[in-house]
């Protein structure tokens, strides 16, 4: 299939309210539709100028990896292709010795040293940089090569044109993507790009971006072609119908029996409506515990004091139980109480965000982030649509800027990321199996050293009508 490039607009409040006007009110979350795009291996650009850039490295044979070699005739344009060049995700490809022997014997200037990027400002025949890139594309283990070349008017433009038909040549008999970047007065590009049969980039940002979308877009397209998708289940729990009959708000504890009855492992509850009946589900449960308020009044417990930590015995439970309840009702008094939920305490855990809702252009997406009573605050949160692949979950925990939390920072032991991964894989599978859950909140999942459980969680339900 030929590669697309998107770009999209009314991404702003401003832009909304002039779609809107234009009957575009059905606009996808951006987030959501930038996640769709990434998912699909589709390059989004985010100005005209970029969808240009884009579409001539696509001009290119297919970038296939990340080994990248970059040569250039000035050491600052190469400095700063390098450091785009990581950020990118590019590896240097090393220079072996027997290469640099080989251009050494062909400038005989002793100055260029064993390195990637590749030095050329020493060589002023360019007819010898042609050569060079020559070999460098038939020589160097190279997924990519990048070639910075500033020259002047007149004969350099000549020769540079000479240079580049050598490179063209050379890439197109070996099939390998060539970036080929050109600093020079406006004519003199132009006329490169008027006479080579390569794209000529303006710019070493262009170039990189370029080259990084191909091979995104190309691995992308690999991987489809590898992975199975997990097939969605031929029914539902049983225990599950009950719970997707009624519109609105599910509790927490009917939201984790949800999450439950597709494999996501929760921490250990039972919903009380007198202390007495704590007592006993404590006792049951084990202690330490949490007391938390089950009322559909209440979106965040912690704003409003509804919820009780690290309860160590009988006696401490008594005065919490009552406190809690008193403490909620002075700031509700009308409050629609539905009961207490009694749970295990899930300490010395990582705290994350899972989280689902069905999206109106894309349908079922599943959100992973920082967790928390920050969550919101932070917003460290990417997005896939369902379903989701074991490769979409891990690349979901890989992206967000927290992951140096989970995979163990200063010291500390690391999380079970591969328990994260299994939790977003099961609610990836609720997502689908359960077209009526419109919204769900898993907040936090606490994973250990050694798995996860869910110790909060909220959904919307949304029965169709029929």
């Amino acid at each position: 299939p030929k590669p697309i490039i998107v770009q999209k607009a009314n991404t702003t409040t401003a832009s909304a309210q002039v779609a809107f006007s234009h009957t575009a009110a059905l606009a996808s979350d951006d987030r959501v539709l930038s996640a769709a795009l990434a998912q699909a291996g589709i390059p989004r650009a985010q100005s005209f100028a970029s969808a240009a850039t884009l579409a001539q490295g696509f001009c290119l044979p297919p970038v296939r990896g990340n080994r990248l070699v970059i040569a250039s005739r000035s050491g600052g344009h190469a400095v700063v292709a390098a450091d785009l060049a990581a950020a990118a995700g590019f590896d240097l490809a090393p220079i072996p010795a027997d290469f640099l022997a080989h251009v050494q014997s062909l400038n005989r200037a002793d100055v260029i040293t064993l390195t990637n990027p590749l030095d050329l400002g020493a060589i002023t025949d360019f007819r010898i940089s042609g050569q060079v890139m020559q070999e460098a594309l038939r020589r160097l283990d190279m997924d990519a090569l990048l070639l910075i070349q500033t020259f002047g008017m007149g004969t350099e433009t000549a020769l540079t044109l000479e240079l580049g038909r050598r490179v063209q040549q050379t890439a197109g008999e070996l099939g390998k993507p060539v970036a080929f970047c050109a600093f020079s007065h406006r004519e003199q590009v132009d006329r490169l790009r008027a006479e080579l049969d390569i794209p000529v980039f303006a710019e070493v940002e262009g170039a990189i971006e370029a080259l990084a979308a191909s091979r995104d877009h190309y691995a992308r397209q690999a991987r489809a072609q590898l992975l199975a998708l997990p097939a969605p289940s031929e029914a539902r729990p049983h225990e599950v119908e009950a719970l997707l009959c009624r519109d609105g708000a599910l509790g927490a504890d009917l939201a984790l029996g949800l999450l439950a009855a597709y494999g996501v492992p929760t921490a250990e509850w039972a919903v009380v409506d007198s202390v007495e009946g704590a007592l006993v589900a404590a006792g049951a449960i084990g202690y330490p515990v949490a007391l938390k308020v089950l009322s559909p009044d209440i979106v965040h417990k912690s704003d409003v004091g509804a919820i009780s930590l690290d309860i160590e015995d009988r006696e401490t439970l008594r005065g919490a139980f009552t406190d809690l309840l008193a403490r909620v009702r002075g700031q509700a008094p009308d409050l629609d109480l539905r009961g207490v939920l009694v749970q295990r305490m899930a300490h010395g855990g990582r705290e994350v965000i899972l989280g689902g809702r069905r999206d109106p252009a894309f349908g079922p997406v599943v959100m992973f982030g920082l967790g928390g009573i920050y969550a919101e605050v932070f917003r460290d949160v990417t997005f896939r649509l369902a379903p989701l692949s074991r490769a979409d979950a891990e690349e979901m925990v890989a992206e967000v800027r927290s992951v140096g939390l989970l995979r163990g920072a200063r010291g500390q032991a690391a999380s079970d990321i591969d328990a994260v991964v299994e939790a977003l894989l099961a609610l990836s599978e609720l997502m689908l199996a359960c077209p009526e859950v419109s919204e769900i909140d898993v907040n936090p999942l606490v994973v250990f050293e050694r798995g996860a459980v869910a110790v909060d969680s909220r959904a919307v339900i949304a029965v169709p009508v029929t």
